[in-house]
């Protein structure tokens, strides 16, 4: 059954492609012959219809590569700003885990040091 479904889908594509390409022949057909005067910073008297469309239909396409791009140049720097302050927390992290391992060696070695003075004080007094 699932190979039906795909043949009704892959046909239905093929159909939706076949009338899409009818649909831009007819319009090249019927608008081969236009002109128009347009007016983009500057009059631009008699110009063809469909090289308009072309001009148009590629800046649109530019345009939504541009606007895609930045999206994702945004997308990267938010990422690149999220891992910096991960690494800077990590960076601090470790920092307090040296200041608190420093800590505890000098608390060791006063404890030692208390209990040697108090060893050789206990010595001193038998």
């Amino acid at each position: 059954m699932s190979l039906v479904f795909k043949q009704i889908r892959l046909y239905a594509k093929l159909t939706l492609f076949i009338a899409l390409a009818l649909v831009v022949g007819l319009v090249v057909y019927k608008n081969r012959d236009h002109r128009v005067t347009v007016w983009f910073f500057a009059t631009y008297e008699s110009i063809n219809v469909l090289w308009l469309m072309l001009c148009t239909a590629g800046a649109t396409v530019v345009t939504w590569w541009i606007l895609a791009l930045t999206r994702t140049v945004w997308r990267d720097m938010k990422v690149m700003f999220r891992e910096q302050e991960r690494q800077r927390e990590q960076d601090e992290i470790e920092r307090r885990k040296k200041e608190i391992t420093e800590a505890e060696k000098r608390i060791d070695r006063k404890i030692k040091t208390a209990l040697h003075d108090d060893n050789e004080a206990d010595k001193e007094d038998a």
